[in-house]
């Protein structure tokens, strides 16, 4: 008989060696799955008390919710979430259920953060109080106030780069997953008083999503919805807000860095408004890009004066390049702006009168007026720095003088000629 050959041997020896590993593999698995499914839920649920009671610590709100149940893989579910300002019956916001999901992968290294948030049934009410101030005011304030301030129980929180909001904190430095299901918000008052003595009245009563959803990532979040809006009996003079916004945003750090598109249906109107109250404007959509590029879309510029009331052009499209996005409008320089294929729409009258014409008729006064103030504030400036710096350490060069002299002069040259050009029409 063959004897079995070196190779037979090594053969057989590695197929009890699988088989055994499989037999001890098997149950290992099985100890770990079970152990997976009993020890997760506990720390999500763990987890999610903890966040919650650093969130109403941090921010002075009363936080509290009805059942907390574990399921398995997907984290904890949240019934009954209801969140208040001190001292307030009414709540700020109620969310019918809450679940949290876990990076079960980071779970595993140590890293215990929420990586993804459901909502349904959430409603969030911002209510104007008798003083004239809103309910919501206390929480920006707590915001403000604590920015500047340590969180001594986040030191094992990651690390964020200083462009990054705080709130990535709880997320483990990431923008988290969010879906939001028949998300509402309303505007009410607390009382009569308030209602009567509000400085503006709400125009909505309600902004309705039907379904949210935030794909986050460790750079950006995609955030798209379509907002309802229920308009209320009293508007805003001089603007009819649209029935729905479809939303598109992608989210950055610093926020000035975030673009999107907004889509207003029917158009965003506006008229009435200085210094132009004889002009009336409709948008149908608005973007940013990451050039600061802003685009006005479907735009319709109309005149509404006395018994005239007409459309005067149709741009499909118009925008403006910006050197940056500022709060302070006087540090924002427009590089670029342009009109993509206008339609002028002219009517001319039995007299001989135009829609243009009338147009021109009532800008050019309210145009001249704005030059001219903004000529004397140029001028008023020009002579104050003048004088402030003329026997001062910095007091400018001979030549300096001279250009700030003429500079002025040709200011001054400007408005005289403007003033003797200046004779207003009204139509």
């Amino acid at each position: 008989m063959a004897k079995p050959s070196a190779s037979s041997k090594y053969s057989s020896r590695m197929i009890k060696l699988l088989k055994w590993s499989g037999i001890v593999a098997v149950p290992l698995l099985l100890v770990a799955a079970v152990a997976y499914w009993l020890i997760i839920p506990n720390i999500a649920e763990k987890l999610v008390r903890q966040q919650l009671e650093r969130v109403g610590t941090r921010l002075g709100l009363e936080i509290t919710t009805g059942d907390i149940q574990t399921s398995g893989w997907q984290g904890v579910i949240i019934k009954d979430l209801k969140v208040a300002l001190p001292e307030r019956s009414e709540p700020l916001a109620t969310i019918g259920e809450v679940r949290a999901s876990l990076d079960k992968s980071q779970i595993l290294l140590g890293d215990k953060v929420i990586s993804s948030i459901a909502l349904t049934d959430s409603q969030f009410r911002i209510v104007r109080m008798a003083d004239g101030s809103l309910n919501v005011d206390y929480i920006l304030d707590r915001l403000k106030a604590d920015e500047n301030q340590p969180d001594t129980e986040s030191a094992d929180d990651p690390e964020l780069t200083p462009d990054q909001p705080d709130f990535l904190r709880y997320f483990g430095g990431k923008w988290p997953d969010v879906a939001i299901s028949r998300g509402s918000v309303t505007f009410d008052y607390e009382n009569d008083h308030a209602r009567k003595n509000s400085p503006v009245a709400w125009p909505l009563e309600k902004i309705h999503a039907e379904t949210a959803r935030i794909d986050g990532s460790a750079s950006h979040a995609d955030f798209t919805t379509s907002l309802d809006l229920l308009h209320a009996t009293t508007q805003i003079p001089g603007w009819k807000l649209p029935e729905t916004i479809e939303i598109a945003l992608t989210l950055r750090a610093p926020w000035k860095k975030s673009t999107g598109q907004l889509n207003f249906e029917p158009s965003l109107n506006v008229s009435g408004l200085e210094p132009f109250p004889f002009l009336s404007a409709g948008i149908g959509g608005l973007s940013i890009d990451q050039n600061t590029k802003i685009e006005v879309q479907k735009l319709t510029v109309g005149l509404n004066h006395k018994t005239l009331k007409t459309n005067v052009a149709d741009i499909p499209s118009a925008s403006i390049q910006l050197s940056e996005l500022s709060r302070d409008i006087h540090a924002m320089r427009v590089l670029e702006m342009i009109v993509d294929s206008p339609t002028i729409s002219m009517t001319i009258a039995k007299n001989g009168s135009n829609t243009l014409k009338t147009v021109q008729e009532l800008v050019r006064p309210t145009a001249t007026n704005l030059v001219l103030s903004t000529a004397r504030r140029t001028a008023l400036d020009l002579s104050t720095r003048k004088q402030g710096n003329a026997n001062g350490p910095n007091a400018p060069a001979a030549d300096d003088t001279q250009k700030e002299d003429r500079k002025r002069s040709a200011i001054e040259s400007a408005l005289a000629r403007a003033r003797a050009r200046r004779n207003p029409t009204q139509s």
